[in-house]
């Protein structure tokens, strides 16, 4: 038994060391990427006193009532809601590829009109279940007598609120105080997170925040023993099969939570140190919903008519091509594809792709995989061009904005940066503490396991995008909530220990944590 619970100990540590090195390249990375003297004069040092300053913060706003924090809370949350309100109405973002194509598919079919004409869908065929899907929600508000374009930036709302409202859930259930859930809401309210992309780009990527953070909650409740009762017991589980089902149909890469709950409920079973009864039945309802939703994918495509076109559609093994293209960084690439639609049908693409995997392979080399993996994990993990994901500008923005249009997008793209080199900073020293604990719940193995199977699958298997890589900031968030919660961050006895404490606190966990990389 010994051995066994010091392989899993061991298993844990060495996830975080993986994470640990990930996220200082993901700090280097927003540091140095898009280079400008500025950017960097004040990124260098937010590394350092920004982590500092939010545990300050952290220990001034403990001190104040609870009452109030709720009150600030929900200000802030209405705030966030006039200023997304205030975006759609005066700023709507134009839209282009693939969100665009998805969007004026699902109108069309909410007509009734069922036409698969477009070969997009042909090449593209997994966002057959999002198009169904935005088709009804479409029919849905077209009974409220609202248009299409009025109906998606509701869905959008819906969709990104929500995340908000789930990641302070889980950070007041987990810290069991206001205070870090203001700190949050900060975030949201003075960074372009809720404003851009995540709110004028209705796609794929954010219902499967959403879905991760509600996996994550739900898991919470479990671990905490919250359903008192069989009945809301259940009704929890059912509705985290149909969250999981469907994340999977919108985007098949969710397989990745399937593959931790398998693993962690393996490493439960090995050490045995938890009452298994309250433990296994979410975890085994999420791995049986992420092979129903096989099953359920083929039902939706067969409802509209849809058949695979093997003329057109990519293989596997394209995408695992784009991901070996040292030349841009392993991200999607465009004359790859264009190569691979020359060919005639699907086994000439495979058959090319594999040829062409190993080509690169050899390439490359042990030295050049190394670098293209490290710059994959840059790019999953660097938020520079985030904000202007698939959007092409905007259809009207007042006169104060096109004044200064490249002044303010250049600010609301340094403003995220910042944001995430304090969260990647304070996420290190939050690994850093959990790193040494010989306990760890299921919930903390199981974000660790979700957090670095969507870096290395990504990194290693892949293409690479910084979408892809925002799968993560939920269970990113929760390990901090857990080390604000656990740890004596506002414990101290005099403001002047307080500040002492602070500094050779984050000092000694960021030298431990270059220790553990050297």
């Amino acid at each position: 038994m010994h051995k066994k619970f010091n392989f899993v100990f061991s298993f844990k540590q060495l996830l975080i060391l993986i994470l640990m090195f990930s996220l200082i390249i993901g700090i280097c990375g927003n540091i140095a990427y898009p280079f400008e003297n500025s950017g960097f004069l004040i990124l260098v040092p937010l590394v350092l006193i920004g982590p500092f300053l939010v545990i300050r913060l952290y220990r001034y706003l403990r001190r104040l009532p609870q009452r109030l924090l709720k009150r600030i809370f929900w200000i802030f949350f209405g705030l966030i809601i006039l200023v997304q309100i205030y975006i759609f109405s005066a700023m709507p973002a134009t839209v282009y590829h693939d969100p665009f194509r998805v969007i004026q598919q699902a109108e069309q079919f909410s007509t009734g009109d069922i036409d698969w004409t477009s070969n997009y869908f042909w090449r593209y065929p997994n966002n057959i279940p999002l198009t169904i899907l935005i088709g009804n929600w479409f029919k849905f508000m077209n009974l409220l007598g609202l248009t299409p374009n009025t109906a998606i930036h509701v869905l959008s709302m819906v969709t990104t609120d929500s995340l908000i409202l789930l990641l302070s859930i889980i950070a007041r259930k987990i810290s069991q105080n206001w205070a870090l859930v203001v700190i949050g809401q900060l975030f949201f309210l003075f960074s372009s997170y809720a404003y851009t992309y995540n709110l004028q780009v209705f796609y794929s990527d954010v219902p499967i925040y959403l879905a991760v953070a509600g996996t994550l909650l739900i898991l919470l409740k479990w671990q905490k023993s919250d359903f008192k009762n069989k009945r809301n017991r259940y009704l929890s589980l059912c509705l985290l099969f149909g969250e999981v089902l469907l994340a999977e149909v919108i985007k098949p890469n969710f397989l990745i939570i399937a593959i931790a709950a398998f693993l962690t409920l393996v490493l439960l079973l090995i050490t045995k140190q938890h009452d298994m009864r309250q433990i296994w039945p979410p975890f085994l309802t999420i791995i049986c919903a992420i092979i129903l939703s096989f099953p359920a994918t083929k039902i939706l495509d067969n409802s509209i008519n849809f058949k695979n076109n093997l003329r057109y559609e990519l293989p596997v093994t394209h995408w695992i091509y784009m991901g070996l293209n040292t030349s841009n960084g392993g991200s999607y690439s465009g004359p790859d594809t264009q190569a691979a639609s020359a060919l005639p049908n699907l086994k000439a693409r495979e058959k090319a792709d594999l040829k062409g995997i190993s080509r690169r392979l050899k390439t490359a080399g042990l030295s050049g995989l190394i670098k293209l993996w490290v710059t994959k994990v840059g790019v999953l993990l660097n938020v520079a061009n985030y904000n202007r994901s698939y959007t092409g500008g905007y259809v009207k923005s007042p006169v104060w904005f096109q004044s200064w249009q490249t002044w303010w997008s250049n600010i609301a793209s340094l403003v995220l940066r910042l944001a995430f080199v304090t969260i990647y900073a304070l996420a290190l020293i939050s690994l850093y503490r959990l790193f040494k604990e010989r306990n760890v719940t299921p919930l903390i193995m199981f974000s660790l396991l979700t957090i670095v199977g969507y870096l290395a699958f990504h990194t290693f298997f892949w293409e690479a995008e910084d979408r892809y890589g925002q799968a993560i900031i939920p269970a990113i968030f929760l390990i901090i909530d857990q080390a604000f919660a656990t740890n004596d961050l506002a414990l101290k006895k005099t403001e002047n220990q307080t500040g002492r404490a602070d500094l050779s606190f984050y000092c000694r966990s960021i030298h431990d944590c270059w220790v553990f990389k050297s």
